[in-house]
């Protein structure tokens, strides 16, 4: 008889459904009893499709009281205390209105008539910062407790639109009405947990707010979202034998490809290397080993960035050598692309060098590495589609040493070119046709020097 599998938690973050339904969950309530047992404000930086929301919404049941529904997690044992407070929560995934401002207020109103106070507070579009500081307020009064504040992605309204910096900056602003309403607070607030991708300097967090502790690159914490291999083995097995079994591989084989594909993440200095939860759910649902991650978790807002920046050296991003001073704190018209590769998740820490202090990163895995140069390319012209029958043709064409027929469909992709680009410079094209080697998975080295000259590019085939 063969063993019914839990159900694989695709789509589903809310921490109650996870626990209550059949789904496999990966126990992390250590890491929450660690942060939730005294008073304080943390921030933490995780790629998209991270886990960072099921991490809130274990918070926010931890916060709300709700000790029965971990009974099977190592939380319900530990010396916990589980009071209730009043938890405001509040989730940017979904900010898609265009009037933020609304978006804000109407999340405060459901709380409001959640908790019973609305009566008590004015919903005001001119002074929504009011708003969120009186229902702070008012929720710590009625219930004689510190309020909770949970907000997810809280960057994403200004990522939005990062390519346009005059509605970025607008986005900041108000924002940074909202955030800077928490300072000044303590007396009411006892616990805040901010996630995002990045650090903006003008947003009134990481000024605003004191003591804000920044978790996102610390040992203690470097396994908090992900699954580290002990995990996967331990609650995944069943699910990695069917794999094994449909693919026509050995365990062992099987566990060393998916490590190949979507393990790799490290987030700090001899970090615990993680894989990527969502795709690895989404391979031990679909019995497929391919790229899921790109296609739902890829923040667009990069593409467009890395598309502006016509003198790019794309092949340097592999290796590339950042400093711990890169990480901390962004400007919206001056962001540091390489810096943020690493925290939407397209590199990572490889290697970390204490006598210059500085981080080396490269691309996590399989899966990250094709797929963003895949997305580039198609980023970079006007008919995507149309690029693959072009590089099958010029991988045929390759092995028959047709060259003249290597150079048509070059110039095919290239007449596909996006004409908003910048492509003044000739690193542009370089970048493009090392991105087109690189996916046909030839050794390609641009920018070759010889004692005659230099040679623009050198691709090694058999």
């Amino acid at each position: 008889m063969q063993l019914q599998l839990k159900d694989l938690p695709i789509g589903e973050s809310d921490i109650t459904k996870l626990l209550t339904g059949n789904f496999t969950y990966v126990d992390k309530t250590k890491y929450v009893y660690e942060m939730a047992r005294k008073p304080s404000k943390y921030f933490l930086s995780r790629p998209r499709r991270f886990g960072k929301s099921t991490l809130l919404s274990t918070l926010n049941e931890v916060f709300k009281g709700n000790k029965e529904l971990f009974k099977e997690q190592w939380i319900y044992n530990s010396p916990y205390k589980w009071e209730v407070y009043p938890v405001i929560r509040l989730d940017f995934n979904t900010a898609k209105d265009s009037d933020l401002i609304a978006f804000i207020l109407g999340i405060l109103r459901d709380v409001a008539i959640t908790y019973g106070v609305d009566n008590l507070i004015e919903f005001s579009h001119e002074n929504y910062d009011l708003t969120f500081r009186n229902l702070i307020i008012q929720l710590s009064r009625k219930y004689k407790k510190h309020v909770v504040i949970l907000i997810d992605e809280y960057d994403k309204p200004i990522l939005d639109v990062i390519d346009d910096i005059e509605a970025a900056e607008k986005k900041r602003d108000i924002l940074k009405g909202f955030y800077g309403v928490m300072k000044g607070l303590d007396e009411y607030i006892w616990f805040i947990f901010l996630t995002g991708v990045s650090k903006f300097t003008k947003v009134g967090v990481f000024s605003g707010l004191n003591n804000l502790n920044d978790i996102s690159m610390t040992k203690q914490y470097d396994a908090v979202c992900g699954i580290t291999e002990e995990e996967l083995i331990k609650t995944y097995k069943p699910h990695i034998e069917r794999l094994a079994n449909s693919q026509g591989m050995d365990y062992i084989t099987c566990l060393a490809m998916i490590k190949n594909w979507y393990n790799g993440f490290s987030f700090c200095r001899n970090a615990t290397s993680v894989y990527n939860p969502f795709s690895t759910s989404e391979l031990l649902d679909k019995q497929e080993f391919s790229n899921y991650w790109f296609v739902t978790g890829s923040p667009t807002f990069l593409i467009k960035l890395i598309k502006k920046e016509a003198d790019l050296d794309i092949e340097q991003f592999d290796g590339s050598q950042v400093r711990q001073s890169d990480f901390d704190s962004f400007e919206i018209d001056n962001l540091r692309l390489t810096a943020i590769l690493f925290q939407t998740g397209y590199l990572t820490i490889k290697d970390y060098d204490a006598n210059i202090e500085a981080y080396t990163l490269t691309y996590p895995n399989r899966e990250i590495n094709k797929s963003f140069k895949e997305s580039l390319l198609n980023g970079f012209t006007k008919h995507s589609d149309a690029n693959t029958g072009y590089l099958f043709k010029i991988v045929k064409a390759l092995k028959s040493n047709d060259l003249d027929e290597v150079i048509y469909n070059l110039k095919q992709i290239f007449l596909n070119l996006d004409y908003d680009i910048k492509v003044s410079k000739e690193r542009h094209y370089q970048n493009i046709i090392y991105l087109i080697f690189q996916l046909l998975g030839y050794m390609i080295t641009t920018e070759y020097k010889t004692n005659k000259g230099r040679i623009d590019a050198i691709i090694q085939t058999q």
